[in-house]
């Protein structure tokens, strides 16, 4: 089991950061400082085309997960505007890159507007459930989802609370059972942004929690408990 982490403290403002690879037409993923005291995050900022049209993000590099079948994702994440929201902020087994016709295992967690959370299968839609949530401008979230085999999990809570023990959706689901990478999806939102992403390549394996600071969430290196101050890129081992 390997575990993944990777933020945006070290990118370049206005630009996609490298490692990651991006799809579709209307506005891009670029970091960004707002000077709210996260420091750099990722934002999709609308800039041509339609409001209701598919754009896709994916972890290329070979610091990432790469292209896995199963694992846990979890994101840190929050909205700065509030002209609406439908995005996919845990998105798993995207093909690289995603095809318009054979993308069927592409399954995440979403928020399709400000109190739902939902799974569901991105490319030939599908919902395989929904759960009532409250998702504020301008406060941050962490969301967590697991993928395993035609198993899926998702959980929502706000940053400074501590992780909730129960899923808020448990879910069996058919889709194409194919090997993709790990990223993101927005079909409508401006501003939104993903303070990083940490991944577990097992399902069985929560992927860490770097703004925990101790507990069963804690990275086992030292090296890596004060990950968003260092910006580190990292990649440990955990038996």
């Amino acid at each position: 089991m390997t575990q993944f982490f990777r933020d945006f403290q070290s990118d370049t403002e206005g630009v996609l950061p490298a490692g990651f690879a991006a799809q579709g037409s209307n506005g891009n993923f670029e970091v960004k400082d707002w000077d709210d005291g996260n420091g750099k995050v990722l934002s999709f900022r609308f800039v041509s085309g339609s409001r209701g049209s598919e754009r896709y993000l994916w972890w290329t590099d070979a610091t990432g997960p790469g292209s896995i079948l199963n694992g846990d994702i979890l994101v840190k994440v929050s909205q700065r505007n509030s002209e609406g929201i439908d995005a996919m902020f845990a998105l798993s087994r995207i093909p690289n890159p995603p095809s318009s016709t054979s993308s069927n295992q592409m399954v995440g967690a979403a928020i399709p507007n400000p109190t739902t959370l939902r799974i569901n299968r991105s490319r030939g839609f599908s919902s395989y459930g929904t759960t009532s949530i409250v998702f504020a401008q301008t406060t941050n979230y962490y969301v967590r989802f697991n993928f395993n085999g035609t198993a899926y999990k998702a959980k929502f809570w706000e940053s400074g609370d501590t992780e909730p023990a129960a899923w808020d959706i448990e879910t069996t689901a058919s889709s194409d059972q194919d090997p993709g990478y790990v990223g993101a999806q927005v079909y409508i939102g401006y501003d939104m942004s993903w303070h990083w992403f940490s991944v577990s390549d097992d399902p069985a394996v929560a992927a860490d929690n770097p703004d925990v600071a101790s507990g069963p969430e804690t990275p086992i290196n030292p090296s890596v408990t004060n990950l968003l101050a260092t910006s580190a890129r990292l990649n440990w081992e955990q038996g």
